[in-house]
């Protein structure tokens, strides 16, 4: 694909290769193709939320993974370091977007991979701002307020 938008080059976890170019402010990712910009699929083991896992944002400060509060989360993966996100997160040339695909039959977790690229280098305007959002764990059923690096605990859903 020969684009001057930024794109993502998006490898399955049993060998599906393809590129998809970031035509819009928003891109929804998921399981399903009708409720989706992109389908992660197949998916036999139903890890992938089948509406929206993950949603990508562009804003003013760049684009922005955030993670639709998915049971198996979506992780960034940065050289070497693989972080969870945490809300949002930024992303850098050469980032790549981890959404887990399968599990092996000895439990090894598979990852679809979306490395995202911007060919014409879009740049901040300006630091990113500290939005405060609330997040939701619902395996141990807690609500949070997330501010920066700060994450505090607001009570306990029952």
């Amino acid at each position: 694909m020969d684009v001057l938008l930024p794109f993502l080059d998006i490898s399955g976890p049993d060998g599906q290769q393809f590129q998809i170019a970031l035509e819009k402010d928003t891109v929804t990712i998921g399981r399903f193709e009708q409720f989706n910009d992109i389908a992660l699929s197949p998916d036999p083991q139903q890890l992938i939320t089948r509406k929206v896992h993950c949603t990508l944002e562009h804003d003013l400060y760049g684009w922005w993974v955030v993670d639709n509060g998915s049971v198996n989360r979506t992780f960034v993966r940065r050289g070497n370091d693989v972080q969870v996100v945490q809300g949002r997160a930024l992303l850098s040339e050469g980032d790549s977007i981890r959404i887990l695909g399968r599990l092996t039959e000895t439990e090894e977790p598979l990852y679809w991979e979306l490395a995202f690229s911007d060919p014409l280098g879009t740049r901040p305007s300006g630091p990113p701002r500290q939005v405060a959002y609330l997040e939701y764990d619902w395996i141990e059923a807690r609500l949070y307020r997330v501010e920066g690096p700060r994450r505090q605990e607001i009570g306990v859903c029952e």
